[in-house]
């Protein structure tokens, strides 16, 4: 049985970087990691990463199907999201990224610990739901995830709290700690 982190939504990598400093709940000795996001303004330092500690760079966004999705980065924040009600959409740079479906993919760690950290702007939401619908949220040992409830309409925040109340395990908000 492996030790797997995945860092969807890593952004930056500073989640992952707070992970093994153990500064996450979880100890990170014995871990391999996995650091999902679409952006490519940070690939150069997530491929650092790579060369620093167990962990590999998916440069996708985790989504519900393998193929592209529309995707928009708003100008003056460092915010971006695959769901187009969280931004204005006219201001954001829109564009396509490759995606993949995360719950087909988090199969290959069924018999694994899987601590996963999910910060992806509203998204978590659609793929949460997937994974409650066809049983790969089982796979999930431990989760810390920042569930947006504040940034999109009331239908989401409701469909967040039909996701808890199914959820196997006990889920944690997600809250950014200083290195």
């Amino acid at each position: 049985m492996q030790k797997i982190f995945i860092d969807a939504g890593c952004w930056n990598g500073i989640s992952t970087k707070l992970f093994f400093a153990d500064k996450l709940p979880i100890k990170s000795e014995g871990f391999i990691a996995y650091g999902i996001d679409p952006l490519k303004k940070y690939e150069i330092e997530l491929r650092e990463l790579e060369k620093q500690y167990p962990f590999t760079f998916i440069n996708q966004a985790a989504w519900t199907y393998d193929g592209e999705v529309e995707f928009g980065e708003y100008p003056y924040t460092e915010s971006s999201s695959i769901k187009k009600e969280k931004f204005n959409f006219q201001s954001a740079k829109v564009y396509n990224v490759p995606c993949f479906d995360f719950s087909k993919w988090i199969e290959q760690f069924r018999d694994d610990y899987v601590f996963l950290k999910m910060n992806i702007e509203g998204a978590e939401v659609d793929i949460l739901e997937k994974m409650i619908d066809d049983g790969t949220i089982g796979i999930i040992d431990y989760m810390l995830w920042e569930d947006h409830h504040n940034k999109l309409d009331k239908k989401h925040t409701q469909r967040i709290e039909r996701i808890k109340n199914k959820l196997p395990f006990e889920y944690y908000p997600y809250i950014r700690v200083p290195l």
